[in-house]
């Protein structure tokens, strides 16, 4: 089965680099760029509770392929606009 990680951020690298040490064909999504060739060079650079730099393969979401490919993935003011999470904009 192939996992894909949407969103490459602190947790996701940590998860999707643990699922790809276990042997999983992981992929991680993320559309910062430049994030995602640092992945893709160095591998994801765990330290602190432990010190392991795992290969990962890393994507951008313009280059997901497949049945699943999102248009746009949401953001927070998306997710604000749906009344999903909480508005922190400052009040007038």
């Amino acid at each position: 089965m192939k996992i894909a990680v949407i969103g490459a951020g602190s947790l996701g690298t940590i998860i999707g680099a643990l699922l790809a040490k276990g042997g999983r064909d992981v992929i991680l999504v993320d559309a910062n760029e430049e994030h995602v060739k640092v992945l893709n060079k160095k591998g994801a650079k765990l330290w602190d509770f432990m010190e392991l730099t795992i290969p990962v393969k890393a994507i951008t979401p313009s280059q997901m392929k497949g049945n699943i490919r999102p248009r746009h993935l949401p953001g927070q003011d998306d997710l604000q606009q749906r009344g999903i999470a909480p508005d922190h904009s400052p009040s007038a």
